[in-house]
């Protein structure tokens, strides 16, 4: 059975480093992925028997924008309804606000699934070193 918790008091930062660094999302170190997670808003953890399976966090002014980031569930529960529920999760904390989401071009059909929209209209301005990456994924164009 899987639980879901909206606060991190029963996690281990090095656990969601791990699921991080395994599902390919994020490079930072345990210390940074933690103050990112304390210094967002929102949270969201999903645990299977205790341990963590899964996790999310989002951004916001707490008016009327905010932004998730770190949408991760270990590969063997993909496809099980953990990552809708942690996104649901996360956007019932947000009433009211325009919720916009940063992912890999990959999954761009799941989150239009799930109601989201494509945007077109957004720019970013990543670190120099980062760019050529973020070229070959297919994030950015040039």
């Amino acid at each position: 059975m899987i639980t879901y918790e909206i606060t991190d008091e029963h996690v281990s930062y090095k656990d969601v480093t791990k699921l991080l660094h395994d599902v390919g999302l994020s490079s930072l170190d345990e210390i940074q992925i933690e103050e990112s997670f304390k210094n967002s808003q929102v949270l969201v953890f999903a645990f299977e028997s205790g341990k963590l399976v899964g996790c999310g966090r989002a951004l916001s002014d707490r008016v009327s924008q905010a932004n998730i980031y770190n949408i991760a569930v270990v590969d063997r529960l993909q496809g099980k309804g953990i990552g809708r529920h942690i996104i649901e999760t996360l956007l019932d904390q947000v009433p009211g606000q325009i919720v916009t989401l940063y992912t890999h071009p990959q999954t761009f059909q799941y989150y239009e699934k799930i109601g989201f929209s494509n945007l077109n209209t957004g720019f970013i301005k990543f670190l120099t070193d980062n760019k050529l990456w973020f070229i070959e994924e297919g994030f950015i164009d040039s």
